[in-house]
């Protein structure tokens, strides 16, 4: 589940848990939904970055959920690395450089997504359990906040 506070007592909620909503903080209101979806998150990076004398970056290249929080970061680096194969003239070398490093990015976020998303029987039990573990938290965060960043190569 995740809560992002628009302003005031305006929340967006996103998650897998039945009456999401009731998880909303003390004092908190529903009003009217403005918009309810169900969605299936897709993990995939394009086969080929480059066609001819076109590069594909960000979403484009690389689809995936925004747990790690790495979509923007991902795409900055992408325009970092075809900017400069650009000036080079070495576009053709785009999707040799850059597949091997989205692959595992994406994999990664993946898995953490199963993990918090999942419907296995295991994403459920860690869940359900995950106050058992908060002893570990001050020593993954260190490691979550360089994955985030993009800091973590």
């Amino acid at each position: 589940m995740i809560m992002i506070r628009l302003k005031d007592n305006i929340w967006r909620v996103a998650g897998n848990m039945e009456s999401l909503l009731n998880y909303l903080p003390k004092h908190s209101r529903v009003g009217k939904i403005v918009w309810k979806s169900k969605f299936k998150i897709s993990h995939r990076v394009a086969e080929d970055l480059v066609k001819d004398k076109v590069m594909i970056i960000g979403d484009a290249a690389h689809l995936h959920s925004p747990v790690g929080a790495r979509g923007m970061n991902l795409g900055i680096e992408d325009a970092f690395i075809v900017s400069h194969l650009i000036i080079e003239d070495k576009t053709e070398e785009y999707t040799t450089i850059r597949k091997a490093s989205l692959k595992k990015t994406v994999s990664r976020i993946n898995r953490i997504t199963q993990g918090m998303a999942g419907s296995s029987f295991f994403s459920r039990t860690l869940r359900t359990n995950i106050s058992l573990f908060k002893f570990a938290f001050p020593i993954a965060m260190p490691t979550a906040r360089k994955f985030i960043m993009g800091l973590n190569k």
